[in-house]
């Protein structure tokens, strides 16, 4: 399903998971929203949060790790 999102944050092994500490954001107001961040070397998992609640791993990603929850985390390696 498609979801209106009015936030998306990322959250990751690089931050604990928590799902408010990285927010994207959407300068020009076209919906596509967007971070820069600089990482260690080495493999991150992710997911994207929107609008606080929902998790979705990133389909543009196709590298990826179950979850241990029925999904997928996305993974930089």
């Amino acid at each position: 399903p498609v979801i209106a999102a009015k936030t998306v944050t990322v959250a990751g092994t690089f931050n604990g998971w928590n799902k408010t500490a990285t927010p994207l954001q959407d300068k020009d107001g076209d919906g596509k929203f967007e971070v820069t961040l600089e990482l260690p070397r080495g493999r991150h998992q992710y997911k994207f949060v929107l609008n606080g609640e929902v998790w979705q791993h990133d389909g543009d990603n196709p590298a990826k790790d179950t979850d241990g929850q029925s999904g997928f985390n996305s993974v930089l390696d």
